[in-house]
């Protein structure tokens, strides 16, 4: 419920800002013209504050979020740009580069609290490229468990 009141609360921080900049950029501009800058206001509260109110309030008298959820995330993604390089590393110095991620990929697995049953993966450097082989078993839930509740059936049995 926390995720569509933070939702709703930033589309309507949004649209009073959309309102805000119409009004002011227009004015500064001297522009009179019809401009689609002057729906921005009100389709963010409609279409964004709105509509995030009333999941809020579907989810407080339904609890749909139990069931499925809507899959809107608020916050912070880092994005790093990856450049391939052609590096010459001896065969020796590229297999202790890969280990060394590898080992990383291994111990982020823990961290996220993936039990590893296996692991005889082996790094195979070659003359042109190296590679890794073997096979890597590992077991984690699929599900969160959620408690039952069992109904007793109060019937006489004289049917």
């Amino acid at each position: 419920m926390k995720r569509y009141m933070n939702a709703a609360l930033l589309y309507a921080v949004l649209a009073m800002a959309g309102g805000v900049f119409y009004r002011e950029f227009t004015k500064f501009t001297g522009f009179t013209a019809k401009t689609t800058l002057s729906v921005i206001h009100t389709h963010y509260f409609m279409l964004g504050m709105a509509v995030f109110l009333l999941l809020l309030l579907l989810e407080k008298n339904f609890s749909f979020g139990e069931h499925f959820s809507i899959p809107v995330r608020i916050g912070s993604r880092i994005g790093r740009y990856y450049y391939i390089e052609q590096k010459k590393h001896t065969g020796k110095g590229l297999q202790k580069i890969l280990s060394m991620n590898y080992q990383h990929f291994t111990e982020t697995l823990e961290k996220k609290r993936v039990e590893i049953i296996s692991n005889d993966v082996k790094i195979y450097t070659g003359r042109v490229c190296a590679r890794a082989f073997g096979q890597l078993t590992v077991i984690t839930d699929i599900a969160v468990p959620q408690p039952i509740s069992i109904m007793e059936d109060n019937t006489d049995g004289d049917d």
